[in-house]
């Protein structure tokens, strides 16, 4: 059987130019089914966006809190359709971080249920561990971190000036509290593969870089350093710091109080060319030579 030939009704041409990638026509209703039926036919009602989802980081006790992370993708999603976007909270001290997703008019979560990352667990409090989660934040004084599935894992604390170890960021692990200065372990580093959506958007992450895990704090020592991607500072006397605001950073620890983890972010983006029909939350919108960048630090939607 010869090579079929697609939308050409009424052509005479024995042997008409097109590729497998691209052509164009009149075609009749049989030619549509088969097309259709093998994924051939262009779904004219849709467009392609692209997604990063930035999730909020991890609160802080004793221990560190998780850095938060991060999921991207793209997806084809049907045109005149509004979405609508969370971004993830970054949590209190002594609380989980939240989730960033986005969701349809239906509150279903895109992408077959993809488009959601949840925020960085909290961090250990004196004589508690650290928790697992997608990362895992620091341990309490004389205690273990936690496991981090995704990305890394908390560090340990000692019982000596009740140091707290240092959370996991999305790349690095946390140091373990403790050392000749009896401090805090320092914060697992974060990521910086998507430092092209911050500065393409204009707003979010901390240097380029998201989801740095918070430091460890202690009643003694120096402070101990927070990881790359807005992780928060790790100091005695209840000093500690935030995580990074729209960083997904985790916070940094103290031995009583905590610090709150880092708000996330929700990025769409879409080639230069075009633009979605409608927004609300007032996203930050940058374009550069390939694509536009919608920038959401709270909650909003958009319509495609």
């Amino acid at each position: 059987m010869g090579r079929r030939r697609f939308g050409h009704i009424g052509t005479k041409v024995k042997d008409i130019s097109q590729t497998n990638a691209n052509n164009s026509g009149v075609f009749d209703i049989n030619e549509v089914a088969i097309l259709v039926a093998e994924d051939k036919w262009r779904k004219f009602n849709t467009q392609d966006i692209e997604y990063l989802l930035i999730s909020g980081g991890g609160g802080s006790w004793n221990g560190g809190g998780a850095g938060g992370y991060f999921k991207t993708n793209t997806v084809s999603l049907t045109s005149g359709d509004t979405f609508t976007v969370t971004v993830g909270n970054g949590g209190a001290s002594h609380q989980n971080g939240g989730t960033s997703k986005i969701e349809d008019s239906s509150s279903n979560v895109v992408d077959s249920g993809n488009a959601t990352i949840a925020g960085g667990v909290r961090g250990g409090s004196p004589g508690g561990g650290g928790l697992s989660g997608n990362v895992g934040s620091g341990g309490g004084s004389g205690q273990g971190g936690g496991t981090g599935s995704l990305g890394g894992n908390g560090g340990s604390g000692t019982n000596s000036y009740t140091a707290g170890g240092g959370a996991g960021g999305a790349v690095g692990n946390g140091a373990n509290g403790g050392g000749a200065w009896n401090t805090g372990g320092n914060g697992g580093g974060g990521t910086s593969a998507y430092s092209a959506w911050a500065s393409g958007a204009g707003v979010g992450g901390s240097g380029g870089n998201f989801c740095g895990g918070g430091a460890g704090g202690s009643t003694s020592g120096n402070h101990s350093n927070g990881g790359s991607g807005g992780g928060g500072m790790g100091r005695p006397d209840n000093s500690g710091h935030n995580g990074g605001t729209n960083t997904g950073g985790g916070g940094g620890g103290e031995v009583n109080l905590g610090n709150a983890g880092g708000s996330g972010m929700v990025y769409v983006r879409i080639p230069s060319d075009k633009t979605l029909s409608a927004t609300t939350g007032s996203p930050t919108v940058g374009t550069d030579s390939t694509y536009r960048y919608y920038g959401f630090t709270g909650s909003g939607s958009f319509t495609v």
